[in-house]
């Protein structure tokens, strides 16, 4: 809810509270506009807002630490110039701007400066208006606008408020802002199908804030979701690059990925984001179940949030992007492609081509989907029989996954959580066991053992040649080592040698 002190819901005047240094910034700001207005006395006064999320997460009671500023009359960096120049005149240190030209493809479609004031990077651009054409989300045009044209192009009612530097006050030019923010909702400022034809990003950045706030979508926006041309409009204008982009920004927020993932299945947009390769027919995509990502990403959240009490686990970061890639494309599972003779993993595909993740962000989702099935295979035989896999055999294990084997045990948890509908604990405890075998081994670090006869020097001793026969060699020198815990490097030896005569 709106934090208290800062909204007065009886009479809608929402008030920001500003921390000292923003106090300081503000001054300095307001010197420099007098300062403008003092040197070119026949122009009109320049007006200062802060724009956007600032704004909203003041109003939030939250911190937000980006302060972007919307001129009128100047450029952004035409303004900029003028704080170096009172700093100047004023005997105070003047700071580097940096101009950052336009950049459509990263969404930025107007050119803007930074600098630092106060130790606080702060962006300048001035208030403009835009216009589209049907095939590109790229502005056709970009004008100087009014406070109203500014927020009229903005995603959401939410991000369009001002703070009004000069007055002190708010600025609620759409007149839906504060009520939506009151009330939990996200409306675009206009039309959504105008919003969304215009750039089809925009819903995706809907779904985004949606879920970082748990805030609820205007009914309008659930209309305009249905609407087939807006998905073929995000098909055709919107870069894989910026696609992957907005995923990964929900999946990295600390809360908000269930939601998300749940707004993006019930309002039939799963196809469009987590695009299919080619390969996959549309009797393959019948069968396909996207709720699936829906109910194990709800399982990940539950499992996570009992995991730090009952098993002492905390997730890093990218840990948890990497479990939470995995639920996502997790209906894609059992798929393969075949590309120039060669099998490839639908969930590779679509990490690498309909999101551009970064590689090692795939890999790991790669390493969890490959290898959380042999986990389950032997928790299963563990049960069934009395026999408790072999040092060797988990050994292996352990080495062939690498430093990620945690993490494939926990989503082998999620996955039988799911799956086979048991609770929250009992998933803990399908944790627990694999996580004892492994422990009651000593392997946690079994993929940092080293052999004890290298390949150079099974080479020497059984007079190959290096190459693909010394890894099988090796292969048999480390499930030798993992069976026999206290042999000595000479007694090693004496097992390679051996291996001549079979």
């Amino acid at each position: 809810m709106l934090h208290e002190s800062h909204f007065d819901s009886a009479t809608a005047k929402p008030e920001i509270i500003l921390t000292e240094k923003e106090n300081k910034i503000c001054d300095l700001l307001k010197k420099v506009c007098i300062y403008i207005k003092e040197k070119t006395p026949n122009q009109p006064q320049i007006e200062l807002r802060i724009a956007g999320g600032w704004v909203r997460d003041k109003l939030l009671g939250k911190e937000c630490h980006d302060i972007d500023i919307a001129v009128d009359k100047l450029t952004g960096f035409e303004f900029a110039n003028y704080v170096n120049e009172y700093l100047k005149k004023n005997g105070q240190m003047t700071q580097t701007i940096a101009k950052i030209a336009q950049n459509p493809e990263k969404s930025k479609h107007l050119e803007t400066s930074k600098t630092h004031i106060y130790e606080q990077e702060i962006d300048f651009a001035n208030l403009r208006s835009e216009e589209y054409n049907e095939n590109s989300r790229i502005p056709s045009k970009i004008d100087f606008g009014t406070p109203l044209e500014d927020a009229r192009r903005r995603d959401i009612t939410i991000n369009s408020l001002f703070y009004n530097i000069i007055s002190e006050k708010v600025e609620d030019y759409t007149k839906m802002g504060i009520h939506d923010l009151w009330n939990k909702t996200i409306r675009t400022p206009i039309s959504p199908n105008i919003t969304f034809r215009d750039d089809p990003l925009r819903v995706l950045r809907v779904i985004r804030f949606a879920s970082r706030f748990n805030f609820k979508l205007d009914k309008n926006i659930k209309e305009s979701l249905a609407d087939q041309e807006i998905k073929t409009d995000f098909k055709l204008k919107i870069s894989k690059e910026r696609i992957g982009d907005e995923i990964y920004k929900i999946i990295a927020n600390n809360t908000g990925q269930v939601i998300a993932i749940e707004l993006i299945v019930s309002n039939g947009w799963y196809f469009s984001v987590f695009e299919p390769p080619a390969e996959l027919n549309s009797n393959i995509l019948d069968g396909i179940k996207p709720e699936i990502s829906t109910n194990l990403s709800k399982n990940m959240a539950e499992f996570i949030s009992n995991s730090k009490e009952a098993l002492g686990i905390e997730f890093q970061a990218s840990e948890l992007v990497a479990l939470y890639i995995a639920c996502y494309i997790f209906p894609y599972f059992s798929q393969q492609i075949e590309r120039n003779g060669k099998k490839l993993s639908a969930i590779s595909a679509i990490g690498r081509e309909s999101l551009k993740f970064a590689n090692q962000d795939i890999e790991k989702c790669e390493i969890l989907h490959l290898h959380y099935k042999k986990l389950e295979k032997i928790l299963d035989d563990t049960d069934s029989s009395a026999n408790v896999p072999s040092r060797v055999h988990i050994g292996l294990l352990i080495r062939e996954i690498g430093p990620l084997w945690k993490l494939v045990n926990v989503f082998n948890a999620v996955v039988k959580m799911t799956e086979s509908k048991i609770n929250v604990k009992e998933a803990l405890e399908v944790y627990k066991r694999f996580d004892k075998i492994v422990m009651g081994y000593d392997l946690e670090k079994a993929y940092e053992f080293k052999y004890l006869v290298n390949g150079k020097e099974i080479s020497q001793l059984l007079k190959i040649r290096p190459g693909p026969e010394i890894k099988s060699y090796l292969e048999k020198v480390m499930a030798w080592q993992l069976e026999f815990t206290n042999a000595t490097k000479k007694e090693c030896t004496e097992y390679v040698l051996s291996l001549q005569n079979e």
